[in-house]
């Protein structure tokens, strides 16, 4: 059974910009790359140098949504497995409310 090695999460939020907002934490055996972007377009770019530097799997903030995620998959023609954070419907409400609370 192949090992996860090298692991990559795409965060999307205003004013984001990734050459400034990224991490890189590695331990002997796994990596995990960070890197915070402000749009879709932007991310579309990430990820595929993420898979050319050799990233395994993706996962995507839930600010990507369904649509998000498609667009990232399709951009990488599907060559790594992408998530994306979800809420279970009790927990977005409760997301939906504190978005929209004043």
């Amino acid at each position: 059974m192949a090992e996860l090695k090298n692991y990559g999460y795409i965060i999307l939020g205003n004013d984001y910009d990734a050459k400034q907002h990224h991490a890189k934490i590695s331990s002997p055996n796994f990596n995990s790359t960070v890197i915070c972007t402000e749009t879709v377009s932007q991310a579309i770019d990430i990820a595929q140098q993420m898979v050319n530097d050799g990233i395994e799997v993706i996962e995507l903030c839930g600010g990507f949504g369904q649509s998000g995620a498609f667009q990232i998959v399709n951009a990488i023609n599907c060559k790594v497995p992408v998530g994306f954070v979800s809420f279970a419907g009790y927990e977005h409400d409760k997301l939906t409310d504190f978005l929209t609370s004043e």
